[in-house]
């Protein structure tokens, strides 16, 4: 795709008009007439003309339906039918690849197209034994090398598939040099057994996912992925101006494999995510992520926020390790670069906000995490067999982690990791007359977060000064009763500790300056850690217990022994 083509794609909606006549004058420049100018002046007035197919005009004819409504037919074989003129027409290299549809939403189903693509299973009744495996995709749309798929703004164009049967709502196949913008994806809800955009391959054989754009993008309400890329190797993949939410699985699943090639090493550009926010991923299943990246990435301006429900462990952000099976190769995101970025889970459910899992040395910058409160970041070991092992962990800076409660707000287990200005914040709920949630009198408030069910892990505190449980207050659900009236001039905190600050659990770890609040848990570090570990101006720190082991279950016989054997606390308890 040529960089003029690539400008023409960068306005759209609102921004189109104020846009024109920069990208005009940047095309003039360059000697480029007709086709860019045409799409920008044209989408303005929501016809693009004849450098576009229109798949409301003849011989397609779709037709948009009132919005909510799925009682009209659908529109995916008219809106294919443009999409496979495109295609002919990239493959002959004359007539337009560029299939535009208007504002409106348009019903689609499953389609009666056949094309075969590949799968990477594990299922014994496989011919190949569990390995590559083709079957028929089941897509709403399928879109191949060459053609890109318009739409007017988010929220103006809407492709709705209100079924619920296993599909994607657009799945692309051997895709490249192509775009898709412009539009709403929206799926028949978070059970549902569908994506948004799945993009495939036709065979197990290498290929490069080159010079593809996924902009201005809102999918929302599917069951499985936002976006999956699951197969071939991205050269110039960008996913920009993104908004997902309510997914099933994760938000993107990026899974770069092909089956023989590890692209961190060959050349390819890799992939570039900008400005993208995810809300109420993983509503499905277990273990799912805002984003779960593989492979070489630059990550930028990234905010993954309101996940977690009960029951399951979820993501915010997964830098994820390496596979080496040659059947299903898949990179690390080693050499990959995230900055910028907010993670926000809830504190009711068993939340992590990043997670960098045995990935070679990268670099994780400027970040906040709120409300993660299994573990705010971890540098992890993949659970201890890594599958593809590096000598350097990542390096991260500039980490604030608000709330972590009784997980810890960093947590290390990668050796070689070097980690600089971390902070450790409580959770903190202010009531005070310049918030306007304090006035003389009251003795009731309630509370956004709940307070931590363990007395010894919260604080309330009325003008610095701490309450006592039972007596200067009791609590019921999200309420908190004062058994004295304020003034108009006090102040009352109710403080979440996070109680384990910065574990340290392997050695070899370079951590050059990390600061608690005052009521966030220091450095905790095993004896071999410590001989080796690097820290600027903080104590290190190791929990110690003393508690009677007569009543001891053996689940916590067990987590203490594990402390323990991992130099993580002092074990003075008694018999």
């Amino acid at each position: 795709m040529s960089m003029t083509r690539r400008g023409a794609l960068l306005f759209g909606g609102a921004g189109l008009a104020t846009g024109v006549q920069g990208i005009q004058g940047a095309y003039a420049s360059s000697g480029n007439s007709g086709i860019e100018t045409s799409y920008a002046t044209s989408l303005a007035g929501n016809s693009p003309g004849a450098n576009f197919i229109v798949v409301t005009d003849d011989p397609y004819n779709a037709v948009p339906y009132p919005r909510g409504s799925s009682a009209g037919s659908s529109s995916t074989a008219k809106i294919q039918a443009a999409v496979d003129l495109a295609a002919a027409n990239y493959a002959a290299g004359t007539g337009p690849t560029r299939v535009f549809i208007p504002e409106g939403e348009y019903t689609l189903a499953t389609t009666t197209k056949t094309t075969s693509v590949m799968r990477i299973g594990f299922v014994a009744s496989h011919p190949s034994g569990g390995n590559y495996f083709s079957l028929t995709s089941t897509a709403c749309l399928q879109l191949p090398a060459g053609v890109s798929l318009h739409g007017a703004g988010v929220g103006k164009t809407i492709l709705h598939r209100y079924t619920t049967g296993p599909s994607a709502i657009i799945e692309t196949i051997d895709y490249e040099n192509a775009s898709i913008t412009d539009m709403s994806l929206i799926g028949g809800g978070t059970t549902s057994n569908t994506h948004g955009i799945f993009m495939s391959l036709s065979s197990p054989a290498p290929h490069a996912h080159k010079n593809i754009w996924l902009e201005r993008l809102e999918i929302a309400n599917v069951g499985l992925y936002g976006i999956g890329h699951q197969y071939g190797s991205p050269d110039n993949l960008y996913y920009q101006d993104l908004w997902i939410h309510d997914t099933g699985d994760d938000g993107i699943d990026h899974k770069p494999r092909n089956g023989t090639t590890d692209y961190n090493n060959n050349g390819a550009k890799g992939a570039f995510f900008n400005n993208i926010m995810v809300e109420r991923h993983g509503r499905n299943f277990g273990d799912a992520s805002g984003l779960d990246i593989r492979g070489r990435a630059q990550l930028n301006n990234i905010s993954v926020v309101d996940f977690g429900r009960p029951g399951t462990r979820t993501f915010g952000i997964t830098m994820s390790s390496g596979i080496s099976n040659v059947q299903d190769k898949r990179p690390s995101t080693a050499r990959s670069t995230l900055d910028n970025f907010y993670i926000e889970g809830n504190p009711l459910y068993d939340c992590s906000g990043l997670q960098a899992q045995t990935c070679g040395p990268q670099n994780i910058n400027n970040g906040y995490i709120r409300w993660c409160t299994t573990n705010g970041f971890w540098v992890r070991d993949s659970l201890g067999s890594p599958t593809q092992s590096w000598r350097n962990g990542p390096t991260v800076s500039n980490i604030t982690v608000e709330g972590s409660r009784g997980g810890s707000a960093f947590r290390v287990d990668q050796p070689k990791s070097a980690l600089s200005n971390l902070k450790a914040v409580s959770d903190i709920q202010t009531f005070d007359a310049t918030r306007g949630n304090l006035v003389a009198g009251q003795t009731a408030f309630t509370l956004w977060n709940p307070m931590d069910t363990t007395t010894a892990n919260r604080v309330v505190q009325k003008n610095d000064v701490a309450l006592v449980p039972g007596q200067s207050y009791t609590t019921s659900g999200n309420t908190l009763t004062l058994t004295a009236p304020v003034a108009a001039g006090d102040r009352v905190e109710v403080i979440n500790k996070s109680i384990h600050g910065c574990i340290v659990a392997v050695t070899d770890v370079n951590l050059n300056g990390y600061m608690p609040d005052a009521w966030a848990g220091g450095v905790e570090a095993g004896p071999t850690a410590l001989g080796r570990l690097t820290q600027s101006g903080v104590a290190i720190t190791k929990q110690v217990l003393t508690y009677s082991r007569s009543g001891e279950t053996a689940a916590s016989a067990q987590m203490r022994t594990v402390l323990r054997n991992l130099g993580l606390i002092t074990d003075s308890t008694v018999p």
